[in-house]
């Protein structure tokens, strides 16, 4: 026996094989040792007094499951009526009214009193399976509204009282929460795209490493997951859309968990939270200054995620002492993505045209707003891209229509801190004129140097010139043996130009001489001279002499090179 070997009483017991209490086991220890094996006897069975039977024990269940959200009272007429049906001793109330309590389960409670929609939420068994392996393999998503109140502003300037809603992501692996967006209204395809941005894109912060795509997304089963434009971004992403069964929240525990543990240990901190002393929203209108704006919360949860991350989390390890990021960053598998494709996936989008103050947008209020950036200076009349946060209009990003490739970041105007003014839009359109006016010169002068750059050497053109005049010589020559005598005769002397020598070659050309008789004179000139034949053409060259109108083209050429060679 183990108590022959010393050890102790709950040891012993437990090596037995006995299931009981540390208090009951110490109970029995003082019997025995105070009666003997007779103090471990039920007294009960002794006096004629043993314990209820099991068909009344069966009798008691079947009343109480006979009386869905009954009390004891109700369930007591019952089983005597069972009793007295069956002919068995009907059990004291008190009797009932502790198997109630100690001998039906919870879970047997539940099914009974909320159905079994509520036996799954809150008693189904539950088992612990590693889904995912590495990081960034699974994401869960839900959203939920915050139990707290938050300011808003209106057109007229007063506030008014709103209920804020959140979305969250967190990577299943390492529980390490990748992004939550607050939202002042019912959450949506758009608030489920953007946190999705949030999460995929790098954060500001260096001690937030947490970006890339993930392999899966599991997320509910409503309209806004189901929706085209999410749906759509999904597979272009190539990430596998894991959808949970309706009313199932126990198939994406750690984002439901993560939600919860925002809600308990964040909001309560803040005034407006709904939960301190049932704050409604009438109460907190009479407090309206007092409560947190949008920005103000958005700030204190991304806050707050940081320090979450960095917290030792039990759903990782009980044991050892890991956190999120630590988890994340030695597990990961990176997979990243373009900004520009992200952004055009999971942006709204609208096009316009750039004025000279910039791009207008009209806000979700009717409020028309302009957005403006030095670089749109240089894009003016040109149709662009717009892609924008709806719930961020602090900014907008301008994009190509016709390509869609970035062009800039333009800045809201007219509101406080904005980052441009008037002057500043003044100031660039001044510099732009400057610029276009330094660029016509600039283009003057290179067509200038062009021009230059394209006429020959000195010493060629030198060349060129001596073989056209020389070419120009011989046709001449040719062509005064073809002419009457008494004709004008071409001269090529080393006394007159080249222009002197190409108005005789134009006036040897019959086909451009004056005709008899057809000057200013008329009828009253001198009588020209009888023709006489023709001289013999040298024999120097066996081709015919060229016609006068190929003498003509060729002085023309000459003319033409002569004027490109002096610039006129």
């Amino acid at each position: 026996m183990p108590m022959a070997r010393g050890a102790s009483w709950t040891v012993a017991c437990v090596e037995a094989g006995i299931t009981a209490s540390k208090a009951a086991v110490y109970r029995w220890r003082k019997a025995f040792e105070r009666s003997g094996i007779e103090g471990l006897v039920d007294r009960r069975v002794l006096n004629g007094r043993a314990g209820v039977s099991l068909e009344i024990r069966t009798l008691a269940r079947a009343a109480w499951r006979q009386c869905p959200n009954g009390k004891s009272g109700s369930v007591y007429a019952v089983l005597k009526e069972k009793c007295a049906a069956a002919g068995v001793v009907v059990p004291s109330y008190g009797w009932l009214t502790d198997f109630i309590r100690y001998e039906i389960p919870a879970d047997e409670k539940i099914v009974r009193d909320d159905g079994m929609v509520e036996w799954r939420r809150q008693a189904a068994p539950r088992h612990t399976v590693e889904r995912a392996d590495v990081a960034n393999e699974l994401w869960q998503c839900d959203d939920t509204p915050l139990d707290i109140w938050l300011r808003a502003p209106n057109r007229d300037g007063s506030w008014e009282v709103v209920q804020p809603f959140a979305t969250a992501i967190i990577d299943v692996h390492s529980r390490a929460c990748m992004a939550v967006g607050v939202w002042t209204r019912t959450p949506n395809a758009w608030s489920v795209a953007l946190t999705l941005r949030k999460a995929i894109l790098p954060k500001a912060s260096r001690f937030a490493p947490f970006r890339g795509v993930p392999q899966r997304f599991a997320m509910d089963n409503g309209k806004n997951y189901r929706s085209e434009a999410v749906s759509r971004t999904l597979a272009l992403l190539n990430i596998v859309a894991e959808y949970c069964a309706l009313r199932s929240p126990n198939q994406k525990p750690e984002v439901e968990r993560l939600l919860r543990t925002m809600q308990e240990n964040l909001l309560p901190r803040f005034p407006g939270y709904k939960k301190a002393h049932t704050i409604s929203r009438e109460a907190a209108a009479k407090q309206v200054l007092s409560l947190l704006t949008i920005e103000q919360l958005r700030a204190e949860i991304d806050r707050w995620v940081e320090q979450y991350n960095d917290t030792h989390h039990e759903g990782i390890s009980k044991s050892l002492d890991f956190t999120p990021r630590q988890l994340w960053e030695h597990t990961v598998v990176p997979r990243e993505v373009e900004p520009d494709l992200l952004n055009r996936l999971l942006l709204q989008s609208d096009t316009r045209v750039v004025t000279s103050k910039g791009v207008k947008l009209t806000l979700r209020g009717g409020e028309p707003a302009e957005f403006w950036s030095p670089a749109l200076v240089e894009k003016f009349g040109l149709t662009v891209l717009l892609l924008f946060n709806p719930e961020d209009l602090a900014s907008v990003l301008v994009a190509d229509a016709a390509t869609g490739l970035p062009i800039c970041e333009a800045y809201r105007m007219g509101i406080d801190g904005a980052r441009y003014g008037q002057h500043d839009i003044v100031q660039a359109q001044q510099g732009r004129a400057a610029q276009l006016a330094g660029v016509a010169d600039r283009l003057h002068a290179y067509h200038e140097e062009a021009e230059r750059g394209d006429r020959l050497s000195p010493e060629r053109t030198k060349e060129l010139r001596a073989f056209l005049e020389e070419e120009h010589r011989l046709d001449a020559e040719e062509l005064l043996t073809a002419l009457p005598p008494h004709s004008p005769r071409l001269a090529l002397t080393a006394g007159l130009t080249t222009g002197d020598t190409l108005a005789h070659v134009r006036s040897a050309d019959p086909s451009t001489a004056p005709a008899p008789n057809d000057d200013e004179g008329g009828d009253d000139d001198v009588e020209s001279k009888p023709r006489t034949a023709p001289r013999p053409r040298p024999a120097k060259r066996s081709v015919s002499a060229p016609p006068a109108q190929e003498v003509g083209e060729e002085a023309d050429m000459l003319a033409r090179l002569i004027r490109l060679q002096s610039g006129r």
